[in-house]
């Protein structure tokens, strides 16, 4: 898996700030920095997360059907719909839905590799426990051309907390996570990970509205190419 083995991605990265890279927050500044992340006050997904993916491998070796589809909107939210090779509940797709918590930070270098690290919240179905996963989450790319990757740290698992806003459910747990996967993979230990290849860019839908626009455009004569 080369560069994605946990401890290779993001060996080189110099930590950009003088505190413990796992220190938590004080519990106001953490709800604060939820809260406002949340309710979309400091942006949006960043753009260069913004993709969907085809998941190529994951380690949860034997639980899912390869490929599966994992999507990261604009919007602040990332989804995934992974059919399980056996059925849990009656079910026989996993759907998840998961959130950042805290505002990406992210690392770039010099011969192309990236990285961007966050607090995030993830809860999926089928789950009999209902639970919420709150994470130190890590995606990143070797250079161009290059596989993405992502590697999910467990800080803590929150059962029956699905009737719960995920930014809720995680208000206790939530960290100043580690600068970078390399640092993460020492501190916390073996992440959940994930390769995607190929990912694209979402597609660009047009507003509800567009089209009543072009038909009365089309109507009128004013679209391009009528009446020329």
């Amino acid at each position: 898996l080369g560069w994605c083995s946990t401890t290779a991605w993001a060996a080189e990265a110099s930590p950009t700030s003088s505190e413990s890279p796992a220190a938590a927050l004080p519990p106001a500044a953490a709800a604060a920095a939820s809260s406002a992340w949340s309710m979309g006050l400091q942006g949006r997904t960043p753009p260069w997360l913004e993709a969907r993916c085809s998941v190529a491998w994951t380690s949860s070796v034997g639980k899912y059907q390869m490929p599966y589809v994992a999507e990261f909107g604009s919007t602040g939210f990332f989804r995934w719909w992974a059919p399980l090779l056996e059925p849990l509940d009656g079910e026989d797709t996993e759907v998840g839905l998961g959130t950042y918590l805290t505002p990406p930070l992210a690392i770039t270098r010099e011969d192309g590799s990236w990285e961007t690290g966050y607090f995030a919240a993830n809860r999926f179905t089928p789950d009999p426990a209902n639970s919420t996963l709150c994470t130190c989450e890590y995606q990143g790319q070797a250079g161009p051309g290059q596989p993405r990757v992502l590697a999910d740290y467990f800080i803590a698992k929150v059962p029956n907390s699905r009737h719960l806003p995920m930014e809720e459910a995680c208000a206790p747990y939530i960290q100043q996570c580690p600068i970078d996967n390399a640092t993460a993979s020492r501190i916390i230990g073996k992440p959940f990970i994930e390769i995607y290849t190929p990912c694209s860019p979402l597609k660009v839908e047009a507003p509800w509205w567009a089209g009543l626009v072009a038909l009365v455009l089309l109507v009128i004569g004013l679209w391009p190419g009528v009446n020329a």
